[in-house]
């Protein structure tokens, strides 16, 4: 996008690792009160489930928004992406 400013950096993953991306469209949901859900909402989510699955994570995640939501229709889309390192490190001289 014209105008924007990007940054870009480096992390890298260890074995069992997770990377979780999501839209604004998470954050922004909102319950009947006009509340969003939040940073600090998703924030807690994410620390309470950071054992589980990706697969569970991610399910956990759209049932919370939806319970917190109570029906109210979204206003944005809402996309989530999980990826789980599975290899275990070696490094190769």
């Amino acid at each position: 996008m014209e105008g924007m400013v990007f940054h870009s950096s480096e992390l890298t993953l260890k074995g069992g690792d997770i990377l979780f991306m999501y839209t604004d469209g998470v954050t922004e949901a909102m319950n009947e009160k006009e509340e969003l859900y939040a940073d600090e909402r998703l924030v807690k989510f994410l620390n309470s489930v950071q054992k589980n699955s990706v697969k569970e994570i991610i399910g956990g995640l759209m049932d919370d928004i939806n319970i917190f939501s109570q029906g109210v229709p979204q206003t944005d889309d809402i996309t989530i992406m999980a990826f789980q390192f599975k290899h275990k490190n070696k490094f190769i001289d």
